[in-house]
C-alpha cells in the first residue's frame, strides 16, 4: 500500500505540504558531501549515485531502501572548491591525530615483535613475555580468507597481505588490520586441495570479477568532489 501511495503522489509532489497530507515524513538536509553520510538517512551508495546525478529542482524516482521508499529533490548545488583552513581545521587535526596513533602502534607492534623473537636466544619463556608485557595470546581454528575472526575481522585482511608463511614461526612483521596491529604466529599450515578448486574455479572466477567490479566502483564514488543539498521528500514503509 505503501509503496503504491509512493508512485500515485509523485507526479504531484510539491513540498512538505503534500507530505503533510499524506501523512509522510518529510525531511530536509543541508549540503554534503559524497563521502559524508547523508542527512536523515546514513550511509548508502545506492541513493548518493542518484542524488549527485541530479541537477537542482529534479525529483528522483520512487528508491526502495529494505522496506523504505524514498522521493529526492535536490534544491541546490555547490561547485567543488578548495575550502579556507578553518573550515577544515577540526577534520585535519583528527586525521593527523589518527595517523600518528597509527604510526606509534605500528612502532609499538614492531618492538613488541623484535623482542619475541629474540626470546629463544634469551632463553625466555613466550607465555612469560605476555604476562610481564599485558599481551593476549589468543588462537584461532583454521580459516580461509571468507571466515570472521572476532575482534579481528575478516581473515582476508591477514591472509591477502602475508607472503611465504612458515609453520611454527613468527610472520616477520606487524600485520595491519581494521582492529591495529597483529602478530601472528603460523601454528598450522593447509595445502590447496587441487581438485577441490577445480569443482569451485569458476564461482570464485565470479567471485573476483564481482570484487573488481565492486572496487571500481567504490573507487568512482570516492573520486567525487561536487556538493549537494538533498532535500528528502518523503520516507515510506511496508507495513
Amino acid at each position: 500500500f505503501k509503496q503504491k501511495t509512493a508512485y500515485e503522489i509523485m507526479p504531484s509532489l510539491v513540498g512538505s505540504e503534500m507530505c503533510i497530507e499524506t501523512d509522510l515524513t518529510y525531511t530536509e538536509s543541508g549540503y554534503f558531501s559524497p563521502l559524508d553520510p547523508i542527512p536523515g538517512i546514513g550511509w548508502s551508495y545506492k541513493i548518493t549515485q542518484i542524488a549527485f546525478k541530479l541537477q537542482p529542482g529534479e525529483i528522483s524516482d520512487v528508491i526502495q531502501l529494505g522496506d523504505t521508499f524514498f522521493i529526492l529533490k535536490v534544491k541546490d548545488k555547490k561547485p567543488p572548491y578548495i575550502p579556507e583552513f578553518k573550515e577544515v581545521e577540526q577534520q585535519v587535526e583528527l586525521k593527523l591525530k589518527k595517523k600518528k596513533a597509527e604510526l606509534l602502534a605500528e612502532e609499538a607492534a614492531q618492538k613488541y615483535l623484535n623482542e619475541i623473537l629474540n626470546l629463544t636466544k634469551e632463553n625466555k619463556s613466550l607465555e612469560e613475555y605476555l604476562q610481564q608485557n599485558n599481551l593476549a595470546l589468543k588462537t584461532t581454528d583454521i580459516v580461509t580468507r571468507n571466515k570472521y575472526i572476532p575482534e579481528v575481522g575478516s581473515a582476508s585482511q591477514i591472509i591477502d597481505n602475508i607472503r611465504n608463511p612458515e609453520k611454527g614461526k613468527f610472520y616477520p612483521q606487524p600485520v595491519r588490520v581494521n582492529a591495529g596491529y597483529l602478530l601472528l604466529r603460523i601454528d598450522e599450515l593447509i595445502p590447496a586441495d587441487r581438485k577441490e578448486f577445480e569443482k569451485v574455479k569458476n564461482k570464485f572466477k565470479e567471485k573476483i570479477l564481482k570484487n573488481r567490479k565492486n572496487k571500481r566502483l567504490e573507487e568512482w564514488f570516492n573520486q567525487l568532489k561536487e556538493r549537494a543539498n538533498l532535500e528528502v521528500y518523503f520516507t515510506l514503509k511496508e507495513h
